[in-house]
Order: structure tokens, then C-alpha cells, then sequence
């Protein structure tokens, strides 16, 4: 069986398909509705692979292999340096940034500086890999691992002009964590052994390996407990003793698979983490939290990310492109984000309300708010297709094989696995019709598109309460549109728009009937739209005969192109189409 998402393409289409009024008897009075096309859009775009808290107004982050200082308050960050092709960067104690690429570590003295090549060779034929980190003192160490089973430690005491090495433990082999204590304590870990130092390393106490054969890395706590985890490999080991022995918190192999894991200044761990992978191949998917030193972890943030830094109540996220990319910043520890990045989201996907009235847009395959103050971002993953709402603020969020939902405007979520939809053919799994209906449930149609074919050839149809809980209501049945009027009033269209249904109860049962929907969308008061002859709209309400034309002035796209349809609490329509985005409405109708 084949699994792709649904084009948008054909969404139009569908949404099309219903709605087509019959020209009424007497002509009325044509009525006229303003709409403004949504020009600001999150900024949120760049491929950002490395970041770091620079002062308590800006970051620093590799975009695109490029330095920028960023805004903490968000929005469009400025070039820095695009001397070379920078892969990760880190701030000292002093505000200079170590900033390292494949073959080279470059110094910054402050923003607007010189990048200054650092007389350090951290690249031979033998070079594994090369990573850099800062003390809780400000000091930069630099790990070079090299083949075979070899890691050398740099420092500098003097803001990078000049570099030692650090003695490593004896019989000290391939390498893997490297932490500090706030009194000049170093900890390293190994597949070997693990080696705690009182004096910078000048001495070393050996003990037995966290976990044999891997390397993994370190935390330690301001309590002076210790952490330690692999990246990507799963599992959460502690130790209370110094490193003398470690005890699981979570077993290796299993979820969830750390990238990184910090301390706050709150005393609360943060980390990047994936819940459903052994690799990091597809990025860490959620930055969570734990308040009970790693036992459980709470979703604060989904993330498509790279790194991440943490600075007081500032937390920063590197996201990578595949879902919009950009930078995901907190001031609050982590219970709101608002987005950063080198350009503007490009398309809009899906639209909704959150239970205060507040326009969310699913665009890029990212989750973004449009509040008074400008634009919050809760976060996004690569297979983020399709994104609703109902009117009691619950948020539906899909990656068509499982869902996420929110009750409380996306502080948190929770998996809602699907039934199991089975097709023997090949063929485009998706949701062609997703609706938050006026009950609080959302009705979800899961349907198979043959290309081949250019029909639908199965389908399911689902329940899902704000609880979570998914309930199959038919099987066999492909749903491509589905609109509710003011009265909860279901219509359905199945089998490629050749058939119409009903539903009274709220989709449990379905009525086949001879009409469709008088209109493919309805305000609080039933008045609908509905679509005319050659493109145009007309608008009528149920209960009354006959509709009259209804002009969109502003609405630069046309009717073929519409995706999607909504009014918001205030009865103004959103209308969002696949050419140019969302337009919205000045006003109710007329």
C-alpha cells in the first residue's frame, strides 16, 4: 500500500463540488462583502542547524551555513557572517562566539566583529567528528574525535586567542560526554569507563562505564546528580553519587530518544527529544520538560530540530526545514514560543480558531497563532498535513496515520491513534474532509485516491472526541466533503461528489438524499455561500427560497481555487485558497 498525502490540488475541487446553487427565479439585489488577502505571515523560514542565547536581547544561529543575530522577540533576524559555511556556534562567557565549520574554529570578539581563524587543527583523514561547548564559566572546550578511538580536549582561558589541551584519564578511548561541576569539576564519560576530575583534569577517579560500548553525554545537576544519556538511543541513566554508579530512569532503546537534555535556571530539566524513533534522522519531534528530575516528560514544543539553548527563562530552537524552518523562541520557559526566520511561510495548508476567537494556520507544516501582539508559533512536524478546529477550542492536528489534540489552545497535547483504515490497492491515503463540528467532536474522513483511476475507492469514517478516543461510524465509504450548517446539520458528499448524505445525529447515521448542500459554508445565523454559474458566489439562508450574487470585492483568486471555508466567532469569512493564500472578511455578511 502505498501512503502520500493528498494533493491540495484536489481539495479545491472538492470543496467545489458542493454548495452549487440553482439561479434564482427573480433576480435579487446583489450584495457586496469587502475581503483583505492576510499578507502577514509568521517569519519563519531557514534551515537552522546550530543556536545559542547571546544577551538578554538577542541569539546567534547558523541559517542556511550563515551567522545571524536574531531578535529573542522574534520576527527577522540580520546577517552576521557568510564567510564560510558554518555548521554550529556557541557564545562564551564574555559574549564572543565560537563558531566552528568543517575544517576550521573561528573566533567572533562581539556582534560585528571579525571571524578569526583559530590556530587549532581539528580536521585530518582521521577526524570522526568535532563538537563545542561552553563551561557553566564561560571557557569553550573543543572535542576532536579522531580514528581510531582517540578524543583531544581544547580549552582557552583567554577568549580564544590561544588553546591547551586538556590530559585526558589514562587508557582513556574513543570518547563521548563531557560536563562540569560549578567548582572547576569535570566529568567525561566513555564506552569504557566513566572519569570525574576535581582540578580541571589535572587528576582523574576512574569508575565503571554508565552503559558499555557507548560513549553517550552528560548533565550535571545544580544538586550535583548526574545524568547521562546517548543521542538517539534512548534511555535516561542517573547517578547520585558522583559517577560511582548510575541507575535507570528509562531503560536504553526504548522512548523517548534524547538529542539533548539542559538543567534551568528553574531547576527543571528541558530536552529535544523524538518519542517515536531510534534515529535522528528525522530530527528530535517535541522539546519537553521534566519536573521530576527525568522519571516523566511533559510536550512543551513540537520541533523538526536541530539544537537547542537554554538561558534563564529563554529558551531557543534550531528548526530544521522540513518543517518551516526558522527560529522557535521562549521567554517564559517554554509556555509560548514566537517564530523567527529568514522569510515569510510560503503556503497555507489548513486554518482554524482557537477558543478565543484567535486565527491559527497550519502553514508549512508548522502550527502558528495570530494574536493581538503579533504572531506565536506551537510548533510543527514534517507530516503535519491537515489541522482543525471546533468551536469549544479543541485543536486537531494530523499526520494521517495518528493525530494530536489539544483542549487548552495547544499547552498540551495528546496522541489520538486511528483506527486501523486497511486497502488491499495502491493508492493516496489522506483527509479530504476534516470538520470541527459545533458538538466539540471532529468528524474525520480517511479516504483512498487511485491516480489511475482519478476516483476514490475507499474510505472510513471517524469520531474523535476531545478525550482522544477515535470511533469508527462507517467503513467503506468515502467521504469528500463535509459541511455543518447552524443547526448541526450534516452534509456529506461521497464517491467522487456523485452521491449526497445527511446526518441529524451528528454523523453516527447517514440519510442518502437527491440534493446537496445549499452552500459550502454557514454563519451562526444559517445564512450560507454558495457557488454560482461561471465562477461567481451567490448567498442565500436555509430556510428561505432562491439565493442572490454576492460579489467578493478583494478576493483576488477565484472560486475553482478555494480549498477551505470558515466563519469566525464574529460571522467574518475566511476563505483560503490555493493560489494566494487566506482572505478574510471586513465584516458578517450583508
Amino acid at each position: 500500500m502505498v501512503h502520500r498525502l493528498l494533493l491540495f490540488a484536489l481539495a479545491a475541487a472538492f470543496l467545489h463540488g458542493c454548495g452549487m446553487s440553482s439561479e434564482p427565479s427573480t433576480p435579487a439585489a446583489p450584495g457586496e462583502l469587502a475581503m483583505t488577502r492576510l499578507t502577514d505571515l509568521p517569519a519563519a523560514k531557514g534551515n537552522v542547524v546550530s543556536v545559542d542565547i547571546l544577551d538578554a536581547s538577542r541569539l546567534v544561529a547558523v541559517i542556511d551555513d550563515k551567522i545571524y543575530s536574531v531578535p529573542i522577540s522574534g520576527g527577522t533576524p540580520s546577517l552576521m557572517h557568510s564567510n564560510a559555511r558554518y555548521e554550529s556556534v556557541v557564545v562564551g562567557g564574555g559574549g564572543e562566539i565560537y563558531a566552528l565549520t568543517r575544517d576550521a574554529l573561528f573566533v567572533i570578539d562581539h556582534i560585528g566583529g571579525t571571524p578569526k581563524a583559530v590556530d587549532v587543527q581539528i580536521r585530518t583523514a582521521q577526524t570522526e567528528k568535532v563538537t563545542l561547548s561552553v563551561s557553566p564559566t564561560g571557557e569553550p572546550y573543543l572535542r576532536v574525535y579522531t580514528y581510531p578511538a582517540r578524543m583531544t580536549l581544547y580549552t582557552s582561558a583567554d577568549r580564544g586567542t590561544t588553546w591547551t589541551t586538556i590530559p585526558l584519564p589514562s587508557g582513556f578511548l574513543y570518547g563521548g560526554g563531557l560536563a562540569f561541576g560549578p567548582s572547576g569539576e569535570m566529568y567525561l564519560s566513555s564506552p569504557q569507563g566513566f572519569y570525574s576530575s576535581p582540578d580541571r583534569g589535572a587528576t582523574w577517579t576512574s569508575y565503571p562505564a554508565p552503559l558499555a560500548n557507548y560513549g553517550g553525554e552528560l548533565v550535571r545537576r545544580s544538586n550535583g546528580h548526574i545524568l547521562y544519556y546517548v543521542p538517539g538511543g534512548g534511555g535516561l541513566r542517573l547517578s547520585t553519587d558522583g559517577g560511582a554508579s548510575f541507575t535507570d530512569l528509562s531503560q536504553f532503546n526504548n522512548p523517548p530518544y534524547f538529542s539533548k537534555i539542559v538543567e534551568g535556571a528553574d531547576g527543571i530539566l528541558y530536552a529535544l527529544v523524538n518519542r517515536g524513533a531510534t534515529t535522528l534522522t528525522d530530527r528530535p519531534m517535541t522539546v519537553a520538560k521534566s519536573t521530576d528530575g527525568g522519571m516523566t516528560w511533559q510536550h512543551i514544543y513540537f520541533a523538526q530540530g536541530y539544537d537547542f539553548a537554554m538561558k534563564g527563562s529563554v529558551i531557543a530552537v534550531a528548526q530544521g526545514e522540513t518543517a518551516s524552518g526558522g527560529v522557535a523562541i521562549s521567554t517564559d520557559n517554554g509556555r509560548s514560543f514566537v517564530p523567527a526566520g529568514i522569510g515569510s511561510v510560503e503556503s497555507i495548508q489548513s486554518f482554524g480558531f482557537d477558543a478565543e476567537g484567535n486565527l491559527l494556520i497550519l502553514a508549512d507544516r508548522t502550527l502558528f497563532r495570530k494574536t493581538s501582539s503579533g504572531w506565536k508559533t506551537l510548533g510543527g512536524q514534517s507530516g503535519f498535513s491537515t489541522m482543525a478546529t471546533t468551536p469549544q477550542g479543541t485543536i486537531f492536528l494530523s499526520q494521517v496515520s495518528s493525530t494530536f489534540l489539544s483542549v487548552d489552545g495547544g499547552t498540551s497535547w495528546k496522541e489520538a491513534p486511528m483506527p486501523d483504515y486497511l486497502y488491499s490497492g495502491i493508492g493516496t491515503i489522506g483527509l479530504p474532509a476534516v470538520l470541527g463540528a459545533r458538538s466539540g467532536d471532529l468528524i474525520v474522513s480517511i479516504t483512498t485516491y487511485r491516480d489511475d483511476l482519478a476516483t476514490h475507492t475507499n474510505g472510513m469514517l471517524v469520531r474523535v472526541r476531545p478525550d482522544g478516543t477515535a470511533i469508527r461510524l462507517t467503513n467503506g465509504i468515502n467521504y469528500v466533503s463535509i459541511v455543518e450548517d447552524a443547526t448541526g446539520l450534516l452534509y456529506g458528499q461521497t464517491v467522487n461528489f456523485r452521491t449526497y448524505q445527511r446526518s441529524t445525529d451528528g454523523g453516527t447515521t447517514w440519510t442518502e438524499v437527491q440534493t446537496a448542500a445549499p452552500g459550502f459554508v454557514f454563519d451562526s445565523r444559517n445564512r450560507f455561500i454558495a457557488y454560482g454559474e461561471l465562477g461567481a458566489f451567490r448567498q442565500g439562508s436555509s430556510g428561505s427560497d432562491g439565493t442572490k450574487p454576492l460579489t467578493l470585492t478583494g478576493f483576488t483568486s477565484q472560486s475553482n481555487y478555494v480549498m477551505s471555508a470558515r466563519f469566525d466567532s464574529h460571522d467574518r469569512l475566511h476563505l483560503l485558497t490555493r493560489d494566494q493564500g487566506l482572505f478574510v472578511a471586513t465584516q458578517p455578511l450583508p
